[in-house]
């Protein structure tokens, strides 16, 4: 079932409070007076809930491999104010300058420096924009939400401890506390614009936080000359493939 837990990591890069945001707008037209106080009604909302939320694993890659694309064309992960700007409009995702600055202010677009844009948390509002355009009765201006605290995750990934662990959602916030031989992968290709990340075909992209160390290769029972892509097709699919699969594209390549 593709529960609040799970979508998380399915979902990347789209941010928590953007998932939720997308299925209450979803669901705004299934919602009764009375689910307040009747558990049925409660419970046939959460079935809803799940169901609106497998649905978008599904919508959600077509968009994702365009926004790739799109901002791979910007020279990532630098990507300046102007050309984030530029596809936001492009997209019909945010029209005037002023409502620009604006989403910067209220957390839904990050900087990562003075001038440029976070390339994660611009894709994210492109995949929403089209998400939210689906819904023809909302307001092109609500599919966002209106406030994304600041110590929020970017987004979240697939984690798996060892061979025979569960793979669980972790946000990239708490990365830097896993172990160097933690195994991490998603369907967001646009991690590959960043430093320790490889492309898994089918998958998307995958690291191990530490890098390819010969703990890692005792943890994971590598051999030698094996790396991580065939790491990750062995032993960390499962999940994925349950899911979803993607493709990264032509221009997906490890950097750093």
């Amino acid at each position: 079932m593709a529960n609040r837990q799970t979508t998380l990591a399915a979902l990347a890069p789209l941010s928590a409070p953007m998932i939720d945001k997308l299925v209450v707008l979803h669901l705004r037209r299934f919602r009764g007076s009375d689910v307040g106080i009747d558990p049925a009604a409660i419970e046939a909302a959460a079935r809803r809930a799940d169901e609106v939320r497998k649905d978008m694993i599904h919508s959600i890659q077509s968009w994702r491999e365009q926004a790739y694309q799109a901002i791979s064309a910007c020279e990532p992960p630098r990507i300046r104010t102007g050309d984030a700007h530029r596809l936001a409009r492009e997209w019909g995702a945010i029209g005037n300058t002023g409502t620009f600055h604006r989403r910067i202010q209220q957390g839904t677009l990050r900087n990562r420096s003075h001038g440029v844009i976070d390339p994660h948390t611009l894709a994210a509002v492109l995949i929403a924009s089209k998400i939210g355009s689906c819904y023809q009765e909302v307001n092109a201006r609500t599919w966002l939400p209106t406030k994304v605290a600041a110590d929020e995750p970017v987004m979240w990934f697939w984690c798996q401890m060892a061979p025979d662990g569960t793979p669980d959602p972790v946000p990239d916030s708490q990365v830097v506390s896993l172990p160097p031989h933690a195994l991490l992968w998603t369907p967001w290709c646009g991690v590959l614009w960043d430093a320790g990340w490889q492309e898994v075909a089918g998958v998307g992209a995958s690291r191990l936080v530490g890098g390819m160390t010969e703990e890692a290769r005792a943890v994971w029972g590598l051999a030698a000359s094996e790396e991580i892509v065939g790491l990750v097709q062995r032993k960390a699919t499962g999940r994925l493939h349950e899911e979803h699969t993607t493709e990264c594209g032509d221009s997906g390549r490890a950097v750093g």
